[in-house]
Parts: structure tokens; C-alpha cells; sequence
């Protein structure tokens, strides 16, 4: 058995190769829990021997899981461990700035996000939305100090923060 993982299209696809056919799918279980927990992943066949699921709306980081399933004989059979990173939802161009910003999505939501501009501190100082299914959105900061910013993007599936400077 071997555990395969790669990114496509933002979202993190795992493939579990059996080489032989299962008789129960759900008994499929991570070593990991992936947070938030969307509940379990839904494993499809992909071919002969072969499941894949995708994760989505993870936290950025680091991420270590193995899949766990029950053979034929009942036995528990575990496979190779994987490592991914998901990294941030967004990106911000140019940062740091004097003024204009473009944050670009990874991949367009399918409802709004927030976006709130906070100061170090956590204060809001201001907050904009991003349409569903967009995935651009030009901000105008020539108003804002010089200093460290948070930007906090978030929708009900995913919270996501990036540090930006304004020169």
C-alpha cells in the first residue's frame, strides 16, 4: 500500500494505492485529524486498487498523516506517512507598498470573504469584501501609516492572515 499527496488546484489531493480492491471505503481513516474537520474525508475510486479524497480548507502549515484501513482478515494496516505544507489562500502584490495592492485568491470561494485590515494590535481598522467566485481584489492604502499591517481573510470555511508592510 503507498500513500501519495500533491496540490491541485489548491486543494491537497491524497491518493491511496491498495493494489487490490477494498470492500469497505469508510473504513479508510488519516493518522492526522485535518482541522477544521470538514468531517471525513470522502474517498473515491480512481481505478483498480486506487482512492483519492481532497482536503480542503486547511490552516497553512504543516501537515503529517498516514492512511489507516482494515484488510480482508480484519487486520489494521497502516501505509507510509506523508508530508505537505498548505500555505496561505492569498497573496499580496506588490508587499510591501506605497499604495495600491492586489491580493489574489488561490482559487475562487463560492461565497463571500471578509477582508479586514488590522494594526499589530489587533484592532480593525478597516474591512472590505471579496464577491463570490472572485479572485482579485484592488485595495487603495495610500491612507494608512507607515508600518506592519494584518491582513485577515475569512469566509465560514477558512480564516487566513498575511503580514503586509506599508512603506
Amino acid at each position: 500500500m503507498q500513500l501519495l499527496s500533491e496540490e491541485d488546484a489548491g486543494k491537497i489531493k491524497l491518493t491511496l494505492k491498495t493494489g487490490t480492491p477494498l470492500e469497505n471505503v469508510e473504513s479508510i481513516e488519516l493518522t492526522q485529524a485535518m482541522q477544521p474537520a470538514d468531517a471525513s474525508p470522502i474517498w473515491e475510486a480512481s481505478g483498480e486498487g486506487t482512492w483519492q479524497t481532497y482536503l480542503e480548507h486547511l490552516p497553512p502549515g504543516s501537515y503529517t498523516t498516514a492512511a489507516m484501513l482494515h484488510g480482508k482478515d480484519g487486520a489494521l494496516l497502516q501505509t507510509n506517512a506523508v508530508t505537505f505544507e498548505v500555505n496561505s489562500h492569498f497573496s499580496l502584490q506588490p508587499n510591501p507598498s506605497r499604495g495600491w495592492v492586489s491580493l489574489r485568491t488561490k482559487r475562487p470561494f463560492p461565497e463571500p470573504s471578509q477582508l479586514s485590515i488590522l494594526s499589530v494590535d489587533g484592532q480593525v481598522l478597516e474591512t472590505h469584501v471579496l464577491p463570490t467566485a472572485e479572485t482579485i481584489l484592488l485595495l487603495n492604502l495610500h491612507h494608512l501609516n507607515t508600518g506592519m499591517y494584518v491582513f485577515k481573510l475569512e469566509n465560514s470555511s477558512m480564516v487566513d492572515r498575511l503580514r503586509f508592510l506599508k512603506e
